[in-house]
């Protein structure tokens, strides 16, 4: 047995793997093993072993029965950026969310590349210096401005990357809703266009 080395795990994220990976499979497993898992996650917590239980939910509607039939899951860890927010959308009431690959596994950056100059000068003045830097801010602060956002988790891929993030995270600030809401618009014309 491997000891973690700490008193107590704030979030843990719970998966329900399936081989295949299929919906149907999925939750009629759930609802096979629903006991068996509420004990073993309330047990947990009762304990102070874990503080909050959050579900990996693979697809809306899995993450919807998960929420309705685990009590002791009370929130979602899942992606969620400017591209892919259909999990903060359908997230159930009360549930919150943690955000994973607030930079789209890259899809982001390049959809700046079509925004109107002089409107990114506007909301980035050091975007023409430092252009990643300042769409990786963008993007952190995006998803952290969402009310049940409680954090995002970055995925790295260096020590230098790393580094990077570390100083640029003392730097996050949140946007003005009019800038937020017309990048927003901007990058959904841009997406729609790429699919045409």
């Amino acid at each position: 047995m491997i000891h973690l080395k700490t008193e107590k795990i704030h979030f843990l994220q719970w998966l329900y793997r399936t081989e295949p990976l299929e919906e149907e499979r999925r939750i009629k497993g759930l609802i096979e093993s629903v006991e068996e898992i509420e004990n073993t996650l309330s047990s947990l917590v009762k304990k102070g072993l874990v503080g909050a239980v959050g579900t990996f939910p693979y697809t809306v509607s899995f993450g919807k029965e998960v929420s309705k039939k685990i009590e002791s899951v009370n929130g979602w860890i899942t992606y969620f950026n400017l591209l892919e927010k259909e999990n903060l959308q359908n997230l159930p009431n009360g549930d919150w969310l943690i955000g994973i690959r607030p930079l789209a596994a890259g899809k982001v950056a390049p959809l700046f590349d079509q925004l109107p100059e002089e409107f990114i000068n506007n909301i980035f003045p050091e975007f023409v210096n430092n252009k990643r830097d300042s769409i990786t801010k963008f993007c952190l602060a995006y998803c952290l401005m969402q009310e049940k956002v409680k954090t995002n988790i970055l995925s790295i891929n260096s020590v230098e990357q790393g580094e990077n993030l570390i100083t640029l995270l003392k730097d996050i600030q949140p946007i003005e809703k009019e800038h937020l809401s017309k990048v927003e618009k901007l990058l959904e014309t841009s997406v729609n266009k790429s699919k045409h």
